[in-house]
């Protein structure tokens, strides 16, 4: 009966998005610096598309010029492009994590607010 209880629990909280993620997102074009906040696993046009030379994302994301268009993977974290990318849309995954140097030692999104520190340093 603890397990039943336990179970319907989890899934009445991950049905009202309590346990939901988000993807967060910074990134500067040659309009200037922006940030957005996304739901995973869904392509997602950006508010402000453009020539791409820098992007800060929390997950693993796929970038597009166009919704069917070729796509540009990124990993977690900074990427930047030289020469900059137009970019329109994107897709990303859930952020589960974020690697630091070592695979073998990996570290929560929350605990990992130095790239986020960064970003507020150098973007504005």
């Amino acid at each position: 009966m603890r397990c039943l209880s336990t179970a319907a629990a989890a899934i009445a909280l991950f049905t009202t998005g309590i346990l939901s993620t988000e993807v967060h997102i910074a990134y500067q074009t040659e309009d200037g610096h922006y940030r957005q906040v996304l739901d995973p696993r869904h392509l997602t046009q950006l508010d402000h598309p453009g020539n791409m030379d820098k992007i800060y994302s929390t997950a693993n994301c796929l970038l597009r010029a166009k919704p069917n268009g070729r796509v540009r993977p990124i990993k977690t974290g900074v990427t930047a492009f030289n020469p900059p990318r137009y970019v329109a849309f994107i897709f990303c995954n859930e952020p589960s994590t974020v690697s630091h140097k070592s695979e073998s030692h990996r570290v929560p999104f929350e605990e990992s607010l130095q790239e986020d520190i960064w970003w507020d340093q150098h973007a504005l």
